[in-house]
């Protein structure tokens, strides 16, 4: 499955999966970046409402972030079904979006996000 996430602005940007629409327990992948040159993209994993732990394996694809006109943009593929514990497949899940993502700290670690994240409805894409 492809996605596609932008933001307009500094800091980070990011997009949950979760399976119950709550932050707690679910898989986010989020951009960073220092500088317009130095963009990187990371699958992560929330045990609560706390900074990500990146997962490992990562099993996304096709990666690429780039900030440009005072835009970030990151792309990636998700397969449908992943052979990780704490991905999120996607066979019935909820998507969050951060609209006013926090800072990035000096240590490249993402700071809270500064708004309640939109939260869509409920997706099932096990049937493709």
């Amino acid at each position: 499955m492809n996605f596609e996430v932008s933001l307009r602005g500094a800091g980070w940007v990011g997009l949950g999966l979760s399976k119950n629409g709550a932050m707690a327990n679910s898989d986010v992948v989020f951009a960073t970046s220092a500088t317009a040159q130095n963009c990187a993209v990371f699958d992560g994993y929330l045990s609560g409402y706390v900074a990500p732990q990146i997962q490992s394996p990562n099993e996304l694809q096709q990666v690429s972030c780039v900030t440009a006109n005072g835009r970030k943009t990151m792309r990636f593929t998700k397969p449908i079904i992943t052979r990780n514990n704490q991905d999120v497949s996607m066979d019935g899940f909820y998507m969050f979006y951060p609209t006013n993502p926090g800072s990035i700290n000096n240590n490249g670690v993402i700071n809270i996000h500064q708004g309640t994240p939109l939260i869509s409805q409920l997706y099932d894409f096990s049937g493709c």
